[in-house]
């Protein structure tokens, strides 16, 4: 999958999968990637470690009732 160049969203980024899915995003090349997750610790960790774009605590914020 090629995703040079391309803005990514990772769910459940404080997991190990996810983690490990965010690091691999990054190497490959992505734009950006905007980091997920209800253990907010978990997601700041991840985003700040790895100095991703961005990072949300909970997607809902973003898409709230499809408007956002």
């Amino acid at each position: 999958m090629d995703v040079n160049g391309k803005s990514i969203v990772i769910t459940d980024a404080a997991s190990d999968i996810g983690r490990t899915k965010a690091i691999a995003f990054h190497s490959a090349g992505a734009k950006s990637i905007l980091v997920s997750d209800i253990n907010e610790q978990g997601a700041r960790a991840v985003s700040d470690r790895n100095q991703f774009s961005y990072r949300v605590n909970q997607l809902r914020e973003i898409i709230s009732n499809g408007k956002e």
